[in-house]
């Protein structure tokens, strides 16, 4: 903080995306959580500028289609409010396709959300019945942006892949990893696994989880990192 600016404090707000909100852009993601932000009469800081605008930042963005159980944004505030205060008013104020899960301050030191996450756990919903293979040559090939990208499969998928078949679906489970290079699309991951046939199968793409993986390989939550 600058010598002669008043403090201010940076809020970290869990929350999930589902129902027809999966369908939402990331930008129109980020104008309703403004919104809500707005109506929750949270005393948030105002970008100085020709457009000034609500001072958030956000984790990764996701694909218009996937829903997600937890994502995170950070705002910052002028004055602080008790988390449990500010909980209680933001879940008052959102919509039950945007969820508010959890809040709580994070340090200004800390690294922003767009580059501290960077593992993305998924489950992928495909109907019927079909074989997928966990088994993956150490170099993965796939189409991303109708370009042929490669990535290192142990890096790139630390956990591998399982699946499990439903009453009517088969369910798919992979974790992938990001990196200065690029990151696989999970969309891209199931065109590489079903191939020609990828058309002929309907797919619901979940977020289930997203981590901050440390100095020493060891993951976390971006919750743990908050003040409580």
């Amino acid at each position: 903080m600058s010598a002669g600016h008043a403090p201010t404090y940076r809020l970290r707000i869990e929350y999930a995306k589902q129902g027809r909100a999966a369908h939402l852009s990331h930008l129109e993601v980020i104008r309703a959580l403004e919104r809500i932000v707005r109506r929750a009469t949270l005393p948030y800081a105002i970008s100085e500028g020709f457009h000034p605008h609500i001072k958030l930042s956000f984790g990764p963005a996701l694909g218009v289609g996937t829903a997600s159980l937890s994502e995170f944004f950070d705002v910052i505030l002028k004055e602080f409010i008790a988390p449990e205060e500010a909980l209680a008013r933001l879940q008052e104020a959102t919509t039950p396709v945007l969820p508010i899960l959890d809040c709580g301050y994070v340090s200004a030191r800390e690294p922003s959300l767009s580059s501290a996450v960077t593992i993305f756990e998924y489950q992928v919903n495909v109907d019927g019945s079909v074989e997928i293979s966990g088994e993956f040559p150490e170099t993965l090939e796939v189409e991303q942006k109708d370009k042929i990208k490669q990535y290192d499969t142990y890096s790139t998928l630390p956990r591998g892949l399982s699946s499990a078949q439903g009453d009517h679906e088969t369910i798919v489970l992979f974790t992938i990893r990001s990196s200065p290079q690029g990151t696989l699309r999970p969309d891209s991951l199931m065109n590489y696994l079903l191939g020609d046939d990828v058309d002929t199968y309907h797919l619901e793409f979940l977020r289930t989880a997203t981590w901050v993986e440390d100095e020493d390989g060891v993951w976390h939550k971006p919750l743990s990192q908050m003040d409580r």
